[in-house]
């Protein structure tokens, strides 16, 4: 007798086959044997991932580069390429570009060489993007690293002999690069926090560097010259020179607050003269003070408008003294490790000689770290951690205390029970964990933050618990700990909106994705592979989701690649907006402007037959347009025609492919494409075998000859790239007491409940699966729609211990899983 059972949630991910007995504990039932290129939604699901688009290649594919992101806010976001002593700037899917200059021609050669109508200013080794080029379209959408010739030619570096004469247009734009001191190896190291415009640099190798955006194509990587920004006044002198009495003063920004360092000496010979000064710009008042017994002390404060300062015999206060010059970074091995925000100071910590130290700046003033004797509640703070192992500061996170990671253990940096502020005087450290961290950033979640353990293999959260007044945490990879066993992770990024995924770069080039809601104790784990090795990534707002982007080493013709990749929205309106391959490349010629409409027009409408192409709202036709195809589609009637003349810009001559239903004959609409046979753009995997899919059909799959694939039939949507296989495979099917462990099982049928699928298959085990039938009511030529409901399929059976369902997503389609609903027969 049969029973259906359901499995409603895949909520747990992918759980290590060292739990595959524990049927007892409910993250069994929410559990998976195998997750791979799936991930976990929160509310339980799971869907395939999305493919990635090409961007480009690194600076040097010798060379591994490091992804940094870089939020100024959610409309101005970018992706940092560091590699070897190198910078250069992503957005939006592409490199940013400086100011292109015009193409005035370009010879078939070897190599080709191009002319400017302007002077380049271009140097040898530069890196080039072309794009609009008529004729020679071979050479659109790529980049070449250029040798100059002279002031307006270079050389492109490749063979052009083949290509297309170039008849017309194109521009020649440099790909923008900076100079940056960070060599390949220390990398990995580098770390970075943000405020605004300014994102600061720390690596105890170098000295701290703030890099400042002023423009997408303008960057600025500088030093930082740790002194108060407000100067002092100058020309500080008394009305009454003499020897008995010394005065220095100090100028208060207007802005700010913030107070410069002391002036230099003025002497008086009596202590009832007046202190002059020439005004330093930007301040509005000025501190004066007194020596006394060598330490000077405030006497009084003038205003900017004030032509001095009149001693009136006035006791200097030597508890409030003129801040300090102090640059605790001021040579190698005193370079700090890492930096963060925290209550109105930048804070630092780590260097060679000091591991366990924190520096912060003086309050609001971050490039302040000054001093005074006795101290005040804004000056800079210096604390060392008292711990009985001398464990290097990694990171700092800033939540409502100061988070202190170490390579021995977590801290927490606060007021203690004297304030609310940190200052000199109220600055208490306390251990919270003896778990210490790698060399990768914590990350901050909603309600809580991720670490990664020092051995790399574990993954952590922590969180504040008001019971103990601590930050507590738990092991979040512990049901997932095959996932680490040969190989740790070695970077990471939070991609928050839409699903809250934690993206993890593994030392073998697997990506791990981990999705993390606390609230819900939902954290699960699965894997991602692609035809390559992942090696940095990066993840930044864009519109209303974060986008990943990665750093994926690939092989090309033989020969080690490196890319910069964006992997693609997740949503997907249709079949044809599926994004289901990597490194992609697509075409989409479908008209987007209901405006601009296209019809067709004729005596007689069978397939071979002439026909006039008439353009409304538009005029899209001349003598190049010869040869063209256009796809004209109302619902799903849809009719190809080839042009075979053009009559003027808004009207052509035509053949059918196909009797067009009644729908379309002589009727205006906005839904049509310009159709393509082929796909350009692919120089970056030429040699290598795609999937292709093309208006929403899967295509046979297409091997890149000089850049291109070649279709079978025309099509106005096309998108091809490196294929990827989806696996995911169920625990061991258990229905509760009596146990079904450890008894022979069949399962005949099973029901998917899906969304916005297509393409599935499933069986038993990964070698016996059946395809779903899913064509229902789509006209001929049309593709088959996206599914959401149940998905009934009869799979090949197979008597087992196990018992399981397996699914597998094996074209470039997108698959959502909901549930699966097995109908299980089991034996003694």
């Amino acid at each position: 007798m049969t029973t259906p059972i359901i499995l409603p949630s895949f909520a747990a991910g992918e759980l290590a086959p060292a739990l595959q007995g524990r049927v007892d504990n409910n993250k069994y039932q929410v559990g998976l044997a195998t997750c791979l290129n799936w991930f976990i939604h929160p509310f339980g699901g799971a869907s395939t991932r999305a493919g990635t688009s090409f961007v480009g290649e690194v600076l040097d594919s010798a060379t591994r580069s490091r992804l940094i992101p870089f939020s100024f806010n959610t409309q101005q976001t970018y992706v940092l390429e560091f590699g070897d002593r190198k910078m250069r700037v992503v957005k939006e899917g592409g490199y940013v570009l400086e100011a292109a200059v015009a193409v005035s021609g370009i010879t078939r050669a070897s190599p080709g060489v191009v002319t400017t109508s302007a002077p380049h200013g271009l140097s040898t080794g530069d890196a080039l993007w072309i794009d609009g080029v008529a004729g020679m379209t071979q050479v659109n959408r790529r980049r070449f690293s250029v040798t100059v010739l002279g002031g307006s030619s270079f050389s492109i570096g490749i063979d052009t002999s083949d290509y297309g004469v170039w008849s017309a247009g194109g521009s020649a734009a440099r790909l923008y690069t900076i100079d940056t001191p960070y060599v390949a190896a220390d990398l990995a190291r580098l770390k970075f926090v943000q405020s605004a415009d300014t994102m600061t640099l720390t690596h105890p190798g170098y000295a701290p560097r703030n890099l400042t955006r002023t423009g997408h194509a303008a960057w600025t990587l500088t030093a930082i010259g740790y002194a108060p920004t407000q100067q002092p006044p100058t020309g500080v002198l008394s009305d009454y020179p003499g020897s008995a009495f010394d005065y220095v003063v100090t100028a208060v920004s207007e802005e700010t607050g913030e107070e410069s360092v002391a002036s230099a000496v003025a002497s008086s010979a009596d202590q009832t003269s007046t202190v002059l000064w020439t005004n330093a710009p930007g301040a509005n008042s000025y501190n004066v003070y007194k020596g006394k017994n060598g330490v000077y002390g405030f006497i009084g404060r003038a205003g900017s408008g004030s032509p001095g300062f009149t001693d009136t015999t006035v006791a200097p206060d030597t508890s409030d003294t003129p801040p300090e010059s102090k640059n605790p970074f001021d040579a190698a091995d005193k370079y700090p490790g890492c930096s963060t925000y925290h209550e109105g100071r930048q804070w630092y910590a780590r260097t060679n000689t000091k591991p366990q130290t924190l520096y912060s700046s003086a309050s609001a003033a971050f490039n302040n770290m000054n001093t005074s004797s006795p101290s005040k509640d804004s000056d800079a703070i210096t604390r060392t951690i008292a711990s009985r192992e001398v464990n290097e500061i990694r990171f700092l996170l800033s939540l409502n205390v100061l988070l202190v990671w170490t390579s021995g253990a977590v801290w927490k940096a606060w007021a203690g029970q004297q304030g609310d502020v940190m200052t000199p005087a109220n600055c208490a450290v306390k251990p919270q964990s003896y778990e210490g961290i790698a060399e990768i950033p914590p990350i901050a979640t909603e309600s809580s933050a991720l670490y990664v353990t020092a051995s790399t293999r574990k993954v952590r959260d922590v969180a504040y618990e008001f019971t103990s007044d601590s930050f507590q945490g738990r092991n979040v990879s512990i049901f997932a700990g095959h996932l680490f066993e040969a190989h740790g992770i070695e970077e990471w990024t939070y991609a928050r909106d839409p699903h809250g995924i934690v993206w993890c770069v593994r030392a073998d080039g697997v990506l791990l994705a981990f999705t993390y809601l606390k609230e819900h104790d939902v954290y699960a784990w699965s894997r991602h592979i692609t035809d390559g090795a992942v090696e940095s990534v990066a993840a930044v707002q864009e519109g209303a989701e974060t986008i990943l982007y990665l750093a994926v080493r690939r092989t090309v013709g033989g020969q080690t690649r490196r890319y910069i990749e964006r992997m693609s929205s997740r949503y997907f309106p249709d079949v044809q907006a599926a994004w289901c391959v990597d490194s992609g490349v697509r075409y989409d010629g479908w008209n987007d402007e209901s405006s601009r409409r296209l019809a067709i027009s004729g005596s007689r409408y069978e397939a071979g037959d002439t026909v006039t192409l008439y353009a409304v709202g538009h005029a899209p036709f001349g003598a190049g347009s010869v040869g063209s195809k256009y796809i004209l589609r109302r619902g799903q009637n849809q009719v190809t025609v080839s042009i075979v003349s053009s009559s003027g810009p808004g009207e052509a001559t035509a053949t059918l492919d196909i009797a067009p239903h009644v729908s379309l004959q002589n009727v205006e609409t906005p839904d049509w494409a310009l159709a393509s046979l082929a796909l350009d753009g692919l120089w970056h995997l030429e040699g290598r075998a795609l999937a292709v899919l093309a208006d929403g059909s899967v295509q046979p799959t297409a091997t890149v000859r000089n850049g291109s694939i070649v279709l079978p039939r025309a099509s106005g949507a096309i998108l091809a790239g490196l294929p990827y296989v989806c696996d995911l495979e169920t625990l061991n099917l258990e229905a509760g007491q009596p146990t079904l462990q450890g008894r022979q099982k069949v399962v005949n049928e099973v029901v998917l409940r899906v969304k916005d699928t297509r393409g599935l298959s499933a069986g038993p085990t990964a070698s016996r699966l059946v395809d779903i039938k899913e064509r229902t009511s789509e006209q001929p030529g049309f593709a088959t729609a996206l599914t959401t409901g149940d998905q009934r399929v009869l799979i090949d059976p197979d008597w087992s211990a196990a018992g399981r369902v397996f699914v597998r997503q094996s074209n470039p389609l997108p698959a959502t899983l909901l549930a699966i609903i097995p109908r299980l027969e089991a034996g003694a």
